[in-house]
Formats: C-alpha cells, structure tokens, sequence
C-alpha cells in the first residue's frame, strides 16, 4: 500500500487533489490505516493518472463520477465526445498560439 505523499509522488498528483478526489467520490483510497491515513494501491496509479488528466482537460468531476459509474456503452460515449471536445480546444488554441507569435514578431 502507498501513503498519500507517495502515491503523490508518483503519480504527479498534489495530495490536496487526492484529498479532493476522495471527497468527491471520484478516486477513493482502497484502504484507511489505523491512524485513518489513506493508503492507494498500485493498482490505481494509472486510473488516478487517467481521471487527473480529465481534469486538466476540464471535464467537470461529475461527469468523471458519471462516466467511472456507467457501463460500458455510456463510457465510450463520454470518451468520444471528451475526444471531440478536446480536439475542438486544441483547434482553437492553436489558432490563438499562431495570433500570438504573429504580434510577437511584430
């Protein structure tokens, strides 16, 4: 089992995050130690790693929630339009890149 500094340290996730995470209901520790300490399992490393770049991506925590909940329909329809939505806000801020290396250069 890892601690909340470790599975941080791993994964590249703030431990007020995790904390967050657990709150919301979106990545629970597998286990409280004695002490009440979270403790994650290498097992959720890569889900953690999948749901903190949803929210990087700024999919809202409900969605999350809704899509670690559905089947596995409902699931690849979030992903394609995730997909979708993301490829449109790449779009767009490359657009607003090129606009502004275009008044860099004067």
């Amino acid at each position: 089992m890892l601690t909340i500094k470790q599975f941080s340290r791993i994964t590249g996730i703030p431990e007020s995050t995790l904390r967050y995470y657990d709150a919301q209901a979106v990545l629970r520790p597998e286990q409280r130690g004695e002490n009440g300490y979270r403790l994650y399992g290498a097992d959720q490393v890569l889900p953690a790693k999948f749901l903190y770049s949803l929210r990087l991506a700024a999919v809202p925590v409900e969605e999350v929630r809704a899509f670690r909940q559905g089947d596995a329909q409902q699931q690849q329809a979030a992903l394609s339009r995730w997909y979708d939505e993301l490829g449109e806000r790449i779009a767009w801020l490359e657009l607003a890149r090129k606009y502004i290396e275009s008044l860099r250069r004067g």
